[in-house]
């Protein structure tokens, strides 16, 4: 019995140890994640979303204001109304890039950069393999600790991003690009970005919910603190966020 359990016992631990291996390896990422969508399902977060609305362009809005898209004044009357309501930030995930093409294009454009600049506003931008390098300043300042290697989504050579007039009177500029799974399901978010306008050269872009949180809190930069750990994060303000494989994961609420 003692001979069968010393040839036994080191077979179970190397099943067990070949076990954990797979399940950390990137050929069972796709059980682990659907794992997950389950779990969700089954016992969703409860997350607190009072802090948090979302102003939606729907069939009752387009059949009271006219097709879409409206004029910039339009959209800078809406920016007006919820700034004056109290918002923190104010996100609009649309790109403007280029100027109002409506008989006063000119004067709507004036009136939106004119909202723009009077409310917490941020506005989307977005990197692309072919776009062209992207000639505006950023909004928010990085500062990196550690010496671990940024994990970003790889340098772009540009993009696309609104006009100057409204990137100039914006608080906050962010990329809103993400990636679907395998089996086409979006699960998380990168939220650190970086253009390469030139070879070796890497401007750093935050994604769009972590220019919000910054602008929220009047912030003026975010922190990265970066060795390659599990405890890698962000610091924006007084919020940390991790930042272990560069990405946010996505949650189901109810």
């Amino acid at each position: 019995m003692n001979a069968i359990r010393r040839i036994w016992v080191p077979i179970a631990v190397a099943v067990c140890f070949a076990a954990i291996q797979l399940a950390f390896s990137s050929s069972f990422d796709g059980v682990r994640e659907r794992s997950f969508d389950i779990y969700q399902r089954l016992m969703p977060r409860d997350l607190p979303l009072d802090q948090v609305a979302v102003v939606a362009i729907d069939d009752e809005s387009l059949a009271k204001h006219g097709r879409w898209p409206w004029t910039r004044a339009q959209v800078g009357e809406v920016v007006e109304q919820i700034s004056r309501s109290g918002a923190a930030a104010i996100g609009l995930d649309l790109l403007f890039p280029e100027m109002d093409a409506s008989d006063n294009g000119p004067a709507s454009d004036a009136a939106f950069a004119d909202a723009l600049s009077r409310s917490p506003s941020v506005l989307a931008m977005t990197l692309t393999e072919d776009g062209a390098p992207l000639e505006l300043e950023q909004q928010a300042g990085f500062s990196f600790i550690g010496d671990g290697s940024p994990p970003v989504e790889r340098g772009y050579p540009g993009g696309l991003a609104p006009i100057a007039a409204f990137t100039q009177a914006a608080s906050g500029l962010g990329v809103i690009r993400s990636f679907a799974d395998d089996d086409g399901r979006m699960r998380a978010i990168p939220l650190l970005w970086a253009e390469e306008p030139a070879p070796g050269t890497l401007r750093y872009w935050p994604a769009f919910s972590i220019e919000m949180l910054r602008v929220a809190q009047a912030e003026t930069s975010v922190t990265a603190r970066i060795f390659n750990a599990q405890d890698d994060a962000l610091k924006v303000g007084a919020v940390i966020v991790p930042l272990a494989d560069g990405r946010l994961r996505l949650v189901d609420v109810p």
